[in-house]
């Protein structure tokens, strides 16, 4: 498939290496604590043999009491991180939007939504909280985004209860197959000089395509997916 703008080289070891470092210098320097939440990662394997690091946090003792919410169960935010597909990590998406508000790919998101909604408990247990599974919100930013938005209609097609979904600045569809009148996004053809900028995304789309043939299916491009019966969805752009 002939693609209208080049891709270039990527380190991707190098760009998850300036990741881990970054996150570490991040997480330093902004903790959880600040803004009166707790947090733990433990690591959920799922059914096909992968082992994700997921990342749990929850409001502290003194916050809960503070919102006369001490006991209740709480609603809960499942977010998916960005980063291309290839880097980020729970920390990051925290700087990204956690924060404000407050690759796994897409296999590895579901298996591990899909075991909370079966049973929260094992989730929340050690901070000696409850929450509501059917008070469930979806989030992600950029890739993950994407990630976030397939995993909305792999719900609404499964019968899991979402009460809304968040994307941040998200990754919605392949350029390729852009709906627009020259089937590209105007702005691809724009963007190719600057920090991540269209020729790195090509990259990226390309690593994609090693995965979801042609960049058309659902859980590559969620845009070109069923998008009716959806629950809420608030869509940040940049």
């Amino acid at each position: 498939m002939d693609s209208p703008v080049m891709p270039v080289e990527m380190d991707f070891e190098a760009a998850r290496a300036f990741q881990v470092e970054e996150d570490a210098k991040w997480q330093a320097e902004n903790p959880l604590a600040d803004v009166g939440y707790r947090s733990r990662v433990t690591t959920v394997s799922t059914p096909h043999g992968a082992h994700v690091d997921v990342q749990i946090s929850c409001p502290s003792k003194v916050r809960l009491e503070t919102t006369k919410t001490d006991g209740a169960l709480l609603p809960v935010l499942f977010v998916t991180h960005g980063g291309g597909w290839v880097s980020g990590s729970h920390i990051s998406e925290e700087s990204w939007i956690l924060r404000p508000l407050f690759l796994p790919g897409f296999k590895d998101s579901w298996d591990v939504l899909e075991k909370f909604v079966s049973d929260p408990t094992p989730f929340v247990s050690p901070f000696e909280i409850g929450c509501h599974p059917k008070t469930l919100f979806l989030v992600g930013s950029s890739s993950g985004a994407a990630i976030t938005a397939a995993l909305s209609q792999e719900c609404r097609d499964k019968g899991v209860i979402i009460v809304g979904v968040i994307l941040n600045n998200s990754v919605l569809c392949d350029y390729r197959h852009f709906p627009s009148r020259n089937k590209i996004s105007e702005s691809y053809l724009q963007c190719t000089q600057i920090f991540l900028g269209s020729c790195q995304m090509a990259t990226l789309w390309n690593t994609v395509l090693l995965l979801s043939t042609d960049g058309q299916h659902p859980r590559a491009s969620p845009l070109l997916g069923e998008v009716h019966d959806l629950p809420s969805h608030m869509i940040l752009v940049a």
